[in-house]
């Protein structure tokens, strides 16, 4: 991708919004992009359009998962005719004055197809939205920690290194997994764990139902589903393995990953 693809700024640019946003109202949000040199056109998606904010979804949808301004966007990309699709956080950070980078910028522009699996693995977009006060808590926590992250890191390295393209998930109405990728006809899905020896059994157990859902998800999207589990070490009881082969799931760790996930 060259530089002149890279998004620096709002200047002359249509923006149109969509979803629901935690930062201010839209009418807050549509100064800051005129503010900035953009217009916004706040009812439709149109042949000026060049970048789609997506906020978090609404249950109005009319596609389940996106809407109708996501779907004309779709269209339009499918014409040849280049959008941004940005995240909450790029839109402030545009509206900061500050520009996205290469890697931001190449990743907003990879979002193509409804039917596609994820962007550019992106490693700050590792996040989740669940339901129950006690899987929230457990894995906001998990997902704080530099090993988390350092794990997914690795794995997405792995990937690469298998000369394949690391996803991560498009930031509102999909699954929020950790890590994909596509090979053959098959989407591997990956949740990843961080495991010690008072947190494993939990872990797993909450790793392992999340990745499952995922599958289901995912399968309803016409995707082919490989689920697998990548934890940070090696369980303690193999038990894990048993319970992990049963459901479908590959139990993965650093030490192993490459060989029972077949990238090499």
């Amino acid at each position: 991708m060259g530089t002149t693809d890279r998004l620096s700024s709002l200047r002359g640019r249509q923006v149109v919004f969509t979803g629901r946003f935690s930062t201010g109202r839209q009418e807050d949000l549509i100064r800051r992009v005129r503010a900035r040199g953009g217009t916004v056109s706040d009812k439709q998606v149109t042949n000026r359009t060049s970048i789609l904010v997506n906020g978090a979804p609404v249950a109005h949808y009319k596609f389940g998962d996106h809407g109708t301004k996501i779907d004309d966007a779709m269209a339009l990309r499918r014409r040849s005719q280049p959008i941004y699709f940005i995240t909450e956080g790029e839109f402030q950070q545009l509206a900061s004055g500050r520009g996205l980078s290469d890697a931001q910028s190449a990743a907003a522009l990879a979002v193509l197809e409804p039917e596609d699996a994820g962007m550019p693995f992106r490693p700050s977009l590792s996040r989740r939205t669940t339901n129950g006060t006690l899987t929230i808590d457990l894995d906001a926590r998990d997902r704080a920690t530099a090993a988390h992250h350092r794990v997914c890191r690795r794995l997405a390295e792995a990937v690469e290194d298998a000369g394949l393209q690391p996803l991560s998930p498009f930031t509102h109405g999909w699954p929020q997994y950790d890590l994909a990728w596509n090979r053959g006809r098959k989407l591997w899905v990956v949740e990843v764990k961080t495991v010690s020896t008072t947190s494993e059994r939990q872990q797993i157990r909450l790793g392992l139902g999340q990745v499952l859902d995922y599958r289901v998800s995912m399968e309803r999207l016409k995707h082919r589903v490989q689920p697998v589990l990548a934890i940070s070490a090696p369980p303690s009881d193999e038990h894990w393995e048993a319970v992990c082969e049963a459901a479908g799931v590959k139990l993965c760790w650093p030490d192993n990953w490459k060989h029972r996930l077949g990238l090499r």
